[in-house]
C-alpha cells in the first residue's frame, strides 16, 4: 500500500493506497497523507498507517 524510494539522495514513503494515513506530531494526529502524496523519510518521523483501534504505526530511524 505504499513504496519507499529514493530520490535525489532522500528517501520517500509514497502513499499508494493507505486512505487514513496521518503524520503524527508531538504525540497527536497531525497532517493527512493523501493517496499517492510523498513524505520525506526523516530520523524520528511517525506516520499512522491506518485509523484506530488497530491502526500501525511507522516510526524512522536510521542507524548508522
Amino acid at each position: 500500500m505504499a513504496k519507499i524510494k529514493l530520490d535525489q539522495g532522500k528517501w520517500f514513503l509514497l502513499n499508494l493506497g493507505l486512505r487514513h494515513a496521518r503524520l503524527i506530531e508531538n504525540g497527536t494526529l497531525g497532517k493527512h497523507v493523501a493517496v499517492q502524496e510523498k513524505v520525506e523519510l526523516k530520523e524520528g518521523l511517525a506516520l499512522m498507517m491506518a485509523s484506530l483501534p488497530k491502526g500501525r504505526m511507522m516510526y524512522v530511524q536510521w542507524i548508522r
